[in-house]
């Protein structure tokens, strides 16, 4: 007797592979759909973003330039938060013991921040300061940046930190290995110099900075993964770490929330002095992905001036001074410019930007293989785009350009929807 299943279904009794291909199909319907979800799932969220972008709060003035200079330079001097400066030395005192212990263990350790995190500022922080592991004397790799004349990186590598010791054991710090190379012709000699001596010389535990898009290509080309097995990253901040972070820059600021919603608790727990404030750090976490120097930028332009009521503007007419300081200052909610439209060399000249962290002008111009003259015209215009951040360099040396935090997640987004080589922070 048939069944009410074999009815609703006739082709089954028809042919009887049905039965036996069926799973396969659904396998295959599975592994597309896996496939598939997580590019959607960036789309989604990058539609919601634009969503939420349009639906933003009041329109408020801006502060005055005075005030926010001040502002981004005391967030500049904050320090690393407690959290990564807590994991590194866990990570790095538990690689170190490892090493110790064993003759064949890991006498390398990478640590791995996105290409807007000053990853060399978290291991001058943390280490500075602190007493020397296990006895271990430091050598630290004494730049603050890729020397000008990428050709004597393996000199001064030699001279630096590859020279021998009399010490049996001792710690190298390499603050941030995007310094010793350069993606050009002879670029990554310094790079196949350190390869060596970690290989080599066992007496030395390495500690080594880098962003993940630099690791990233250096394991492409150099294999430095095989040869550097302890690996750790810098996490993401959460809301409340967010909010201790700028603690002592956001309490110099006089701000006022908005007056609370009908059922909105006062205060939802000791970390927060009010539900709004909980949620505008839930969503400043949320944009900058707990990216800290996102998050500081989102931040700085999030704040705002209530705007004078329009009465008030006609009355002040020709008085007008452009800085009132009874004007509350307030905070509208945080977000991600959306990127101006960019050409195919744009692409390619902010992705070496990214590449290698910071950058000057010949060095960038070596990567590309383009003119000096060109490529200063089309630095010129992203930074006029808000793009690319020009900062002096060192002692008198050439101007280093970087890229602009705050558009560094769409940005990423847009280089990897483009097919490059994009790290995965």
């Amino acid at each position: 007797m048939i069944d009410d299943c074999q009815l609703s279904f006739p082709c089954l009794l028809v042919n009887s592979r049905f039965t036996k291909l069926l799973p396969m199909a659904i396998a295959q319907i599975f592994q597309q759909f896996g496939a598939w979800f997580p590019s959607a799932h960036q789309k989604i969220k990058a539609q919601a973003d634009e969503l939420g972008d349009k639906f933003k709060g009041i329109e408020l003035d801006p502060i005055p330039p005075q005030n926010l200079l001040r502002l981004k330079q005391a967030v500049a001097d904050l320090k690393t938060p407690s959290p990564h400066q807590e994991l590194l030395r866990a990570q790095l005192s538990q690689a170190i013991n490892s090493w110790s212990e064993g003759a064949e263990c890991d006498n390398a350790m990478v640590v791995l921040a996105s290409p807007v995190e000053a990853i060399s500022t978290v291991f001058w922080d943390t280490l500075s300061s602190s007493e020397p592991m296990d006895g271990l004397t430091r050598q630290w790799l004494p730049w603050s940046e890729r020397p000008g004349n990428h050709t004597i990186i393996i000199s001064q590598l030699e001279e630096s930190i590859l020279q021998p010791t009399q010490e049996e054991r001792s710690l190298v710090v390499i603050p941030d290995l995007s310094w010793c190379f350069l993606r050009c012709v002879d670029g990554l000699l310094g790079i196949e110099r350190l390869a060596d001596a970690i290989f080599s010389d066992r007496s030395r535990f390495w500690l080594i900075g880098c962003n993940h898009w630099s690791w990233l290509y250096l394991d492409r080309v150099c294999q430095l993964g095989n040869l550097v097995g302890v690996k750790t990253s810098i996490p993401p901040l959460s809301a409340i770490e967010l909010k201790e972070w700028l603690t002592p820059v956001w309490e110099t600021v006089d701000l006022q929330w908005g007056e609370k919603s009908e059922g909105e608790e006062e205060k939802p727990d000791d970390n927060w002095c009010c539900s709004e404030e909980k949620r505008y750090f839930e969503q400043l976490e949320d944009v900058s992905e707990g990216n800290r120097a996102i998050a500081a930028d989102a931040w700085l332009n999030s704040l705002g001036i209530s705007p004078p009521p329009e009465e008030e503007e006609e009355e002040e007419g020709e008085n007008q001074t452009g800085e009132n300081p009874d004007q509350p200052w307030l905070v509208d909610r945080p977000s991600i410019p959306e990127l101006p439209s960019l050409t195919k060399s744009d692409r390619f000249l902010l992705f070496s930007l990214i590449l290698h962290g910071s950058i000057s002008l010949p060095h960038l111009c070596m990567t590309l293989g383009e003119g000096e003259s060109a490529t200063q015209t089309q630095v010129q215009k992203l930074i006029r785009d808000g793009l690319i951040v020009r900062r002096p360099g060192n002692s008198g040396a050439a101007p280093r350009f970087t890229i602009n935090g705050i558009y560094y997640p769409r940005l990423k987004r847009y280089l990897d929807n483009n097919k490059f080589m994009v790290g995965e922070d």
